[in-house]
């Protein structure tokens, strides 16, 4: 049974309300309460995902009973505590996994931080405090379009994150990059940081890593065209990849909307003035030109 019976009207491009707000939660999509094209291609998604008929990007009885049943409901049931600075404990180790930072037990600057980043993620309120509905976004198995997203939120996590010493390609955060990428260290690591966090997303979602795995951005192009996967125009959470000469010399991820025919990062081994071997990760806006990049969705 539905944990939210439907409520005897169809959604779709144009309606609006809570009850959109709703299925935009379920869909990690903004929650504007406008079904506009991003809500509908995410519709679309997750109707065939599920096997759904007619795959329409419209809400009707049988695509929001599927969003909605108790199988979706969160994974880890709310403790009925407001977890924010100070707290301590399991509980807050469980939400420091689930972010993808140091899991000390304790709820700290760097924690709150990073809840508010991922509130704003997700279309809740940033108050940087894990209540029932921030519990829900964290633990509940997302139905499409997540791990994109997620990975994007792994990156926003590791900014700041610095070569020791500056310059040689190394460090511990740096060579993890690289090992799990399976290239050894010193070297340039912009790709493995990308695979890095596509892959610590795809293990907190409970999902195999859905890109091959390389340092290499040159690589991943040829595995993405051979997939279908680039896209022409990218989104929050998409893979970009910079055209150099003979092939693609820089990666990172589409960190929020196209502005003026740019679109802001977050990207390894660079720094604010966007270089290719740079010495840390950051985030960069405007960021990119639209027209220099190719772009991979996940």
């Amino acid at each position: 049974m539905p944990t939210i019976p439907f409520p005897g009207v169809i959604f779709k491009r144009g309606s609006e309300g809570d009850n959109v707000k709703k299925i935009q939660a379920r869909l990690l999509v903004q929650q504007t309460g406008i079904f506009g094209p991003t809500t509908e291609a995410c519709v679309i998604d997750f109707q065939e995902s599920r096997g759904l008929a007619p795959v329409d990007g419209e809400v009707g009885p049988n695509t929001w009973n599927a969003l909605f049943t108790t199988a979706d409901s969160p994974s880890i049931s709310f403790p009925g505590v407001i977890f924010k600075q100070g707290s301590s404990g399991p509980d807050v180790k469980k939400i420091q996994e689930r972010l993808g930072v140091d899991q000390t037990g304790t709820f700290g600057e760097t924690t709150e931080e990073c809840v508010s980043n991922f509130q704003r993620m997700v279309g809740l309120l940033a108050d940087g405090e894990v209540g029932p509905l921030t519990w829900a976004a964290l633990f509940s198995p997302s139905p499409s379009k997540d791990t994109g997203l997620a990975s994007l939120q792994e990156a926003r996590n590791r900014i700041g994150i610095k070569e020791k010493p500056l310059g040689s390609n190394r460090g511990p955060e740096v060579d993890q990059f690289l090992t799990r990428s399976g290239v050894p260290f010193p070297n340039p690591w912009c790709m493995a940081f990308v695979y890095f966090c596509v892959d610590e997303a795809a293990r907190k979602l409970a999902r195999p890593n859905p890109i091959k795995k390389t340092a290499s951005c040159q690589v991943l192009f040829l595995w993405a065209r051979a997939n279908g996967r680039l896209v022409s125009r990218p989104e929050e959470g998409d893979i970009f990849l910079v055209i150099g000469e003979g092939g693609h010399c820089h990666t990172g991820f589409v960190n929020g909307p196209i502005v003026n025919n740019r679109f802001p990062t977050v990207e390894g081994n660079s720094n604010n003035d966007g270089s290719s071997n740079g010495t840390a990760v950051v985030s960069r806006t405007p960021g990119r030109l639209l027209s220099s990049c190719h772009y991979v969705r996940l």
